[in-house]
Parts: structure tokens; C-alpha cells; sequence
């Protein structure tokens, strides 16, 4: 239940927001494990209403396991998925996008999915996560299976655009970074030819933008 004192506490600056979802609510859970949210119904400049209450720390799943391992296969398959997540071990490396970077990412994700649909949620964290990385999953799938990724230009948002991309979140303030970035730069030739290697298997396929 809300607390009636925080629009007192935040004045005119308070704001009515609507509930947390149950996903939202799910995911701050898990990176806070030993706390519970029992209310966040307001918001102002300075003060945000969190009632916590300290529980058991919540035991890892297999559905988690499962999770965890898939972004791990996420980061090592599509380095800049993992530079965008602070993965700084994927800092130096490229991606990928040739046909064969696209069979590896669809193997992945299959594999991924049987494994997921032969468990069972023990508790709603373990409904939310396997209901949600299904659909993401099965999304991956279905793209695939309609040679999305053969015809995957654009001038906003395509594999040109993630490769050039990165670069700008990388650290840049020491010698070792600047290293990072400079053996990074040498694996983007290969990339943008397997990126090239892919368009034009959608070309000959008639699978074009």
C-alpha cells in the first residue's frame, strides 16, 4: 500500500506512476536477491518511495541456469551485444555475420529453447524468465526461418550500423584501451565481408530488402 506522507514529502513535485510490472518487478528482484519490493507507487525529484523487506536470498534454477548460459552464448556469438552489457572481454572482438555466424546464432538458439521447454517453474521469477527468453527465442527462430537476416539493410539499425557503432562505447582514456580498440578495428574487414557474404546469399535467393 502507498504511503500517505510521500506526496507531503515531495510537494508539487510528486508524480502518480503507474504499477511496476510483474517483469520489472521480477528483474529488480533478482539483481537485489536478499530484498522484496512491497510498493513504488510514487516518484519525485527527492524522494522515491521503496519499501523493502529482507528475504531469503533466492537459490539459482535451472530456467535461471538456462538464462545465464544463453546470454554468455549471446555475448561470445555477437561481441557487441556484449560490449553494449560492460562485457569487457568482448571489447577486442567482432562478430560474426556470415552465413555461417547466422547458422551458428540459429543452432544456439534452438538448442536453447528445447532446453527451456523441458523445465518446469518452480516459483513466478522461474514463469517470468522462461515465458519471456521462449518468446525472444522463438522470435529468433521465426526470423530465420524467413531469411530475415539474408535482407537485413537499412540505414538505421542493421549489422553496418552495430559494427561502426561500438566503437563509441568503448573505453578510450589508457594505452590498453586504445589497444582494445585498435585490435577490434582490425577484425571489422571480416566482419563487413561475412555482412557482405550474407546480402548477397539473400541476392541469389531473390531474399532481398
Amino acid at each position: 500500500r502507498s504511503n500517505p506522507a510521500v506526496p507531503a514529502l515531495c510537494g508539487s513535485r510528486v508524480q502518480e506512476r503507474k504499477p511496476r510490472s510483474l517483469r520489472q518487478v521480477l528483474w529488480w528482484s533478482r539483481d537485489h536477491p536478499n530484498q522484496r519490493v512491497i510498493s513504488l507507487p510514487y516518484t519525485c525529484s527527492n524522494y522515491s518511495e521503496t519499501q523493502v523487506m529482507h528475504v531469503s536470498p533466492r537459490q539459482p534454477s535451472p530456467i535461471d541456469d538456462i538464462a545465464e548460459q544463453w546470454a554468455d552464448t549471446v555475448v561470445q556469438l555477437n561481441p557487441s551485444v556484449g560490449t553494449t552489457l560492460g562485457r569487457a572481454e568482448s571489447n577486442s572482438l567482432v562478430g560474426d555475420y556470415s552465413p555461417a555466424g547466422l547458422e551458428a546464432q540459429r543452432s544456439a538458439a534452438r538448442a536453447t529453447l528445447l532446453s527451456l521447454e523441458n523445465q518446469r517453474p518452480r516459483d513466478a521469477v522461474d514463469d517470468v524468465t522462461q515465458r519471456d527468453l521462449s518468446a525472444q527465442l522463438q522470435l529468433h527462430l521465426e526470423s530465420a526461418d524467413a531469411q530475415l537476416p539474408l535482407r537485413n539493410l537499412n540505414v538505421i539499425a542493421s549489422p553496418a550500423q552495430e559494427v561502426r557503432s561500438t566503437f563509441d562505447l568503448l573505453p578510450k582514456t589508457t594505452e590498453a584501451d586504445w589497444a582494445t580498440i585498435a585490435t577490434r578495428l582490425n577484425g571489422v574487414p571480416a566482419a563487413l565481408a561475412g555482412y557482405t557474404e550474407t546480402l548477397r546469399t539473400g541476392i541469389r535467393s531473390k531474399t532481398t530488402p
